[in-house]
């Protein structure tokens, strides 16, 4: 995508121009004619513009910048070269000043002197210090949708375009995210790369891995409004709020029945369609739902997980053991 951003005439969030040069050719322009003032500069928190306008970490921020600024002559000699290295000569090595951990060194290295991370461009160093500030001057001129770079926005700009650049050699399937295809690629290799530092589970994208530590953290972070329920998962709360909304989104084609998850609606087809893919491996039974087959296979292990507190009696399922529980008298 070419093209920049430019500022609305009522001070709103600046817009995408295809026209316009790209980011780096554009603030070059506005340091030249010392324009920089004029700029849109976008905060998604409130914190975030407090850094902007005031305090000591804003000091450091543009005092960071500066220095990028002023070093640019001493590392690379003639200003018109712009980002390029250096070609001959030692004025770029090791190059700093007291008190500041802003310098390059001998491999052209720019280093972040709020965090110590260290970048061989300097445009990577400012897009870096965004995180620092907040900034998010890109800007989706179809929802308002704001982030700190160029190729974050371009990612998101393809949910309105539907475009999906990346493919999967083995399925076909597309994605509009490399990181999403290379996520995708595991299922088909088995690779899992994220393991859990406490009982050593591996999964394929990290994500996952941070939703299963919270079984041993035991956070639960999303709280229903209705009845203050918690649950570790955004996605759970969503279908619990099913429940009080008696929403049911997901309807079989064939009989019209609705379900609240999208998977209860699979296992439901399944019986229409009479398809079974779940099979013990030791008697070559076939079932519809996958704890159907966990459930027959007790009958083959002999494991019987619930069990009476009153009597100690074992049973495969809980069901059975509810039935028991009434000659006991209990419910």
């Amino acid at each position: 995508m070419s093209g920049s951003y430019i500022n609305t005439e009522s001070g709103g969030k600046p817009v995408f121009d295809p026209l316009l040069p790209k980011e780096d050719e554009f603030r070059q322009h506005i340091e030249t004619d010392n324009m920089l003032d004029e700029f849109t500069i976008l905060f998604p928190q409130k914190s975030g513009l407090k850094l902007h306008s005031g305090g000591d970490k804003r000091d450091q921020l543009h005092s960071s910048e500066e220095r990028l600024h002023s070093n640019r002559d001493q590392l690379h000699g003639d200003g018109d070269q712009g980002d390029q290295p250096h070609s001959g000569g030692n004025q770029g090595d090791h190059l700093h000043s007291e008190g500041d951990q802003l310098y390059s060194t001998g491999d052209q290295s720019y280093a972040c002197e709020l965090c110590g991370s260290s970048f061989t461009e300097k445009s990577n160093l400012y897009r870096h210090l965004r995180i620092h500030s907040g900034t998010k001057p890109y800007c989706c001129v179809t929802c308002g949708y704001s982030c700190a770079s160029r190729s974050a926005l371009e990612v998101h700009v393809r949910t309105h375009t539907g475009e999906r650049p990346f493919r999967c050699d083995t399925c076909s399937k597309s994605f509009s995210h490399k990181i999403t295809l290379t996520e995708h690629v595991r299922t088909h290799t088995g690779e899992k790369p994220h393991s859990c530092g406490i009982c050593q589970m591996k999964f394929a994208q990290k994500s996952n891995l941070r939703v299963h530590l919270r079984t041993h953290t035991g956070e639960k972070s999303f709280f229903c409004e209705v009845c203050s329920a918690a649950f570790s998962q955004k996605c759970v709360l969503k279908v619990h709020m099913r429940s009080h909304t008696k929403e049911k989104p997901f309807s079989c084609d064939i009989c019209n029945a609705s379900f609240t998850q999208k998977n209860k609606l699979k296992e439901h087809v399944r019986r229409h369609s009479g398809e079974k893919p779940f099979c013990c491996s030791i008697c070559a039974a076939a079932f519809t739902q996958k704890t159907n087959l966990k459930v027959h296979l007790r009958t083959h292990s002999g494991e019987k997980p619930f069990s009476c507190g009153s009597c100690c009696t074992s049973f495969a399922l809980n069901s059975h053991l509810k039935k028991h529980m009434q000659s006991h008298g209990k419910r």
